[in-house]
């Protein structure tokens, strides 16, 4: 069940997610998808809605959004604090909803060979403002996201030498961003022009005779055995 919600401050339930869009006469709540999860949002005051709604087999399914401006910066924080956004002003052409959403793995298509996937999973979107507009919204500038790596991530990479990198899916395909990774800070930060589906993966050691690190460093075939830095940067060359 899915179309237009109520007013604001009141409870929607529906198998669907309310985006708070707003314009000079009011606030109204327009109705996502979200992957056929029944989930309860309370439509506050404002325009910025967080939901939390439980998924199956005990995961949490969390779902942030946030109104961009075309002539403001802007930043999510998610409510679970492990992923941020970062947005310039001029990144968009008129105010959008910049939407996020964890996903499993059990919802994305499979990896590439030699990546296995963390449990930080999630799908970015934007969302027209104004329900009348008929061109998808764009990036006409690089937005900055930063992943928080739990204790556990970083030391499963360390522990077994394995590199992080962000992957993206876009055209049917996924593709290794360019990844700053710094275990002594704890993040993951890329930049990117189109939003889809993120996650952060590991990527084993066999293959990694096509990946730059830092300064020129190689990993793979040029140097086996070396250890993962405290920071690097991972460029597929």
């Amino acid at each position: 069940m899915t179309g237009y919600g109520t007013l604001i401050k009141q409870t929607v339930i529906a198998i669907s997610i309310g985006l708070v869009v707003g314009w000079s006469g009011g606030f109204a709540v327009k109705a996502v998808p979200v992957h056929a999860f029944d989930v309860t949002i309370t439509v506050a005051e404002g325009v910025e809605v967080l939901e939390v709604a439980t998924a199956p087999d005990g995961y949490t399914l969390v779902t942030d959004t946030v109104v961009i401006a075309p002539d403001e910066p802007a930043e999510m924080v998610t409510p679970d604090g492990d992923v941020i956004v970062q947005v310039e002003a001029g990144t968009v052409e008129s105010y959008v909803v910049l939407r996020y959403e964890t996903l499993f793995e059990e919802q994305i298509p499979e990896l590439s060979l030699g990546f296995v996937a963390t449990e930080t999973l999630f799908d970015l979107s934007l969302v027209n403002v104004d329900p009348e507009s008929g061109e998808d919204p764009v990036l006409l500038k690089p937005i900055t996201i930063t992943l928080t790596l739990t204790q556990d991530v970083i030391a499963q990479a360390q522990e077994n030498d394995l590199l992080l990198v962000i992957l993206h899916y876009h055209d049917g395909q996924w593709t290794a961003l360019e990844t700053t990774v710094d275990f002594e800070n704890g993040t993951a930060q890329v930049q990117v022009d189109s939003l889809s589906i993120f996650g952060l993966a590991y990527q084993t050691p066999i293959h990694r005779s096509h990946v730059s690190v830092s300064d020129d460093l190689v990993f793979g075939d040029v140097y086996p055995g070396e250890k993962v830095p405290e920071v690097f940067t991972v460029k597929l060359t």
